[in-house]
């Protein structure tokens, strides 16, 4: 498949479709279930939930940090204990992490519900004690050193079937760093 994306490289491109065997069954499902018309929010959707949740400074106190996610994820009770959960994680250990989600509409898919393939990209700025292990597994970190991380990302439907939102994420593949940053 030809890279049609402007964020991610031929390379990313490639380490995506990786992931995806079964995509053209699981596009065609997504299409049929949920209107091609959806895919470009649905690829939105994921983006911002992830870049709201990774993007951190322990400095910011709680209501900031959930307030951002709160366009892109359910808003209910649940969801904000999860983000309290993280958040507190997040700040134990004094992190302060840059990221950025890149993925195309072209990895738009249904698997049970609607999923965003993407890569994660981020550096670690500042963090205390053993991060690594809590936040992304075993991985000899470099402070300011770029990473990348493949996700799949749960797209759900809110309240009535209204509204889109980020419903949860799980990786896909290893922790790689970024060659070139």
């Amino acid at each position: 498949k030809e890279n049609t994306s402007s964020e991610l490289t031929q390379e990313q491109f490639d380490l995506l479709c990786s992931y995806l065997p079964n995509y053209e069954k699981e596009r065609q499902d997504l299409i049929e279930n949920y209107g091609e018309e959806n895919i470009p929010k649905l690829a939105n959707i994921a983006k911002n939930y992830m870049e709201a949740i990774c993007n951190f400074d322990y400095r910011m106190d709680f209501e900031t940090y959930y307030n951002r996610a709160l366009p892109y994820a359910v808003g209910d009770y649940g969801d904000r204990i999860w983000f309290e959960d993280e958040y507190n994680l997040l700040a134990e250990h004094k992190l302060i992490m840059e990221a950025k989600f890149l993925t195309d509409e072209y990895f738009v898919y249904q698997y049970g519900g609607p999923k965003v393939a993407g890569l994660l990209l981020f550096r670690v700025k500042s963090a205390e004690g053993n991060f690594e292990e809590d936040l992304f597994g075993g991985y000899d970190y470099e402070l300011g050193k770029w990473y990348q991380v493949p996700y799949r990302v749960q797209v759900g439907r809110g309240l009535k079937g209204a509204d889109f939102y980020g419903g949860g994420f799980k990786t896909l593949g290893p922790v790689k760093p970024v060659e070139g940053e």
